[in-house]
């Protein structure tokens, strides 16, 4: 019945470090869940058919866009090995790789991500 236990939980599992929320960071994210619930991250689920309806020209071709996919070592959720099939769909794909992180590498380890943010777009980008 407390989000803020039920969160913690999942934070614990999925997270590479359980101190990467400070208590009042997860008491802000348990008083939005207890007041709405699951019912936006549900809604991705329930509109998945329409998803694929809105995409489905897209399947088959190629992503051209340079693309940058950030994987972590303790991620549960996303393991580096399921960004391998990314290889042939991909044309520009680059992958960057940060250690002692679980699935939410931008709380996780912030200074980490900018720099291989700022470094990949430093060579990506024209000044």
């Amino acid at each position: 019945d407390d989000p803020s236990t039920w969160l913690a939980g999942i934070y614990g599992r999925v997270a590479g470090r359980g101190d990467f929320l400070s208590s009042d960071e997860l008491a802000v994210f348990a008083g939005r869940l207890g007041a709405s619930g699951l019912t936006g991250q549900l809604n991705l689920y329930r509109n998945i058919d329409r998803n694929l309806e809105d995409v489905a020209a897209l399947v088959g071709r190629p992503i051209t866009q340079p693309t940058l996919m950030v994987t972590a070592d303790r991620d549960p959720v996303l393991p580096a090995s399921m960004a391998d099939g990314m290889v042939p769909l991909v044309a520009d794909l680059e992958r960057a790789h940060i250690d002692d992180c679980g699935h939410w590498t931008q709380q996780e380890r912030p200074d980490q991500v900018n720099e291989v943010l700022l470094d990949w777009l430093g060579r990506r980008v024209p000044a």
